[in-house]
Parts: C-alpha cells; structure tokens; sequence
C-alpha cells in the first residue's frame, strides 16, 4: 500500500499521467499512418477520409482544451498575505452548524473576523 501512495505522490508532484509515468510517453491517441496498402483501394480512401476526420476532431479539442485551461487560469486569483489586523473570512463545510437541513440559502462563508 506505501508503495502504491509512494508512485501516487511521485506522479502528482511532476504532474504527468500515469500512463506517462509508467511507460514515459503519452497514451497513442490516433494512428495517423497506415503501415501497409490494402488491396481494395476504396477501402484506402475511406480509411484516409476517416482519419483525417479524427485528426481534425482531435486538434480541435486539444485547442479547446488550451483555450479553456487559459480562461480558468485568468479566473484564479494570486494568493494574498494576511495581515495582522486585517479582516478574513472563513468557508468551509466542516464548520457547518446543522446537520440534515438543505444549506442552500444559508450563508457560505463566516465572519468577517480581525486577525490578532
């Protein structure tokens, strides 16, 4: 079990997949080539056609992916020091106060409260 949660660790700290991880390359999406010709050359076009199709759809959600990675990230905001005296608020479900109601319109967060 520390074995598993040691291999665990290891890959989340460099952020790469776990099939990366174990073979050191990205998972073969597309085979975009065809090693041999067949003998039906209709099958060949069709065969073409088919993966240019995928490769078209697959660019355009590695762009999509891009595209909402860099929205996400202008959303983030940059962590702020607290300073003393300053005011904070405090969210979190572990602090909730009643157990079995809906919470839906009760407040999300508590405080604000004076940092000493």
């Amino acid at each position: 079990m520390e074995e598993a949660e040691k291999r665990l660790g290891f890959r989340l700290a460099l952020n790469i997949s776990s099939y990366k991880a174990v073979y050191g390359g990205d998972y073969p999406l597309l085979d975009t080539y065809r090693v041999y010709t067949s003998v039906v050359p209709a099958s060949d076009d069709y065969y073409n056609r088919h993966q240019e199709i995928r490769n078209v759809a697959y660019q355009a959600l590695k762009l999509a992916r891009v595209r909402s990675t860099k929205t996400a990230a202008k959303r983030r905001d940059d962590v702020k020091a607290i300073e003393i005296g300053g005011m904070v608020m405090i969210f979190g479900d572990q602090f909730a106060t009643e157990s079995g109601r809906s919470r839906k319109l009760q407040p999300r967060g508590r405080g604000p409260f004076i940092v000493i």
